[in-house]
């Protein structure tokens, strides 16, 4: 979660719903929030979560935004008026009263880059296989090869060599000699132990 001073909505992306198994929870609403930099985004729901920080739990309504985001939502100036914060943006923390004395929560800055290196690292796999999607198509033996790279889970293929072009799943699935089906997860260790066994 993003704790943003700036911010006079709190925002929980639909993503993070869907995981959380809440979207019947969802109360459908129709609102634009414009950022500070004049961009605007389309809210198409509300929804009220109770949120927990330190001993403290207070009810927070989240506006929902069906957008791509490397947080799971935004915890705005409502959210810190609401448990009396005081933000610290040289400290990267926050500090609040509980009945227990003052609590404190402290930012990570590495869970936020670790977010972009695994994006990066799909990014480069992705294109990794259309790279041997479009080799394997223009002149490969008799099989054809092809990869669909999926939520960081490659599946690879053996199909018969037809001539036919592929087109969006298709067009990034590579097959191997060996066996028909394998799902590869866990940061594509399957697909990295596959790939040396492929045949020309």
């Amino acid at each position: 979660m993003l704790i943003d001073t700036g911010s006079t909505v709190d925002v929980l992306f639909r993503r993070a719903i869907e995981v959380l198994g809440l979207v019947d929870s969802i109360k459908a609403l129709t609102t634009t929030i414009t950022g500070f930099n004049g961009f605007k985004e389309s809210a198409t729901g509300e929804i009220t979560l109770p949120i927990q920080a330190g001993s403290e739990t207070t009810f927070v309504k989240f506006l929902v935004i069906d957008a791509e985001s490397k947080y799971l939502g935004i915890l705005g100036r409502n959210w810190l008026h609401s448990i009396k914060a005081i933000p610290s943006t040289y400290h990267f923390a926050i500090h609040f009263p509980t009945d227990h004395g003052v609590y404190e929560i402290k930012g990570s800055q590495a869970i936020t880059r670790m977010f972009w290196v695994q994006r990066i690292y799909g990014l480069i796999w992705v294109m990794y296989g259309l790279i041997w999607a479009v080799l394997w198509r223009t002149g490969g033996p008799v099989n054809s090869y092809s990869v669909l790279v999926s939520d960081g889970s490659v599946w690879v293929d053996r199909v018969p060599r037809s001539g036919q072009s592929f087109s969006g799943e298709d067009m990034v699935r590579m097959v191997f000699p060996g066996a028909q089906s394998y799902p590869a997860k866990n940061d594509m260790a399957g697909y990295n132990f596959l790939v040396p066994s492929l045949t020309l």
